[in-house]
C-alpha cells in the first residue's frame, strides 16, 4: 500500500518498538499516521515535531503533543527521559548538523547517550532508539 508522504503510518517502524505502555517522541512527525497507529497499539503517549504547517495542524488532532517548528530552533517543552523511545523517520539526513540543536531537551538527550542507549533499530533512513530505564 502507499501513502502520501507525511501520511504513511510506517510499519516498518512500528515493527522496531513494542508500542503498549510506552512513550514516544516522533521527530518529524508529518501528519501524525505513525503516532495514531502507535496509539491504537497502545501507546500511553505520543509526542511529535513537525516543521510543515500543513502536516503539523494534521498531526496536533492525533497526536497528544504537538511542536511545530524547525528541530534546531524551536524551544522543546520535554524533559530529559520523558520518552521511553525517540524516533527520527527520514529526518536526519535533512539537518544541516544533526548533533546539533538549540536546546538540552529530550532530543539532544540521543546524541548525548547514543553508545549507551538501549536498543536501537534502524529501516531505510530510520533512527529509534529505546532510551533505558
Amino acid at each position: 500500500m502507499s501513502w502520501p508522504y507525511g501520511d504513511e503510518p510506517r510499519p516498518d517502524i512500528q515493527r522496531l518498538v513494542d508500542a503498549p505502555g510506552r512513550r514516544f517522541l516522533d521527530v518529524g512527525c508529518g501528519s501524525g499516521a505513525l503516532g495514531a497507529a502507535l496509539k491504537a497499539a497502545g501507546a500511553a503517549g505520543v509526542a511529535g515535531i513537525e516543521s510543515d504547517p500543513g502536516a503539523a495542524a494534521r498531526a496536533r488532532k492525533a497526536l497528544d503533543v504537538l511542536v511545530e517548528g524547525d528541530l534546531t530552533e524551536v524551544a522543546l517543552p520535554f524533559a530529559p527521559q520523558e520518552f521511553d523511545y525517540l524516533i527520527f523517520a527520514d529526518v536526519l539526513e535533512h539537518l544541516l548538523r544533526p548533533r546539533r540543536t538549540q536546546h538540552d531537551g529530550a532530543v539532544r538527550e540521543v546524541h548525548d547517550r547514543d553508545a549507551r542507549s538501549g536498543e536501537e533499530g534502524y529501516s531505510r533512513h530510520v533512527g529509534t532508539v529505546r532510551m533505558p530505564a
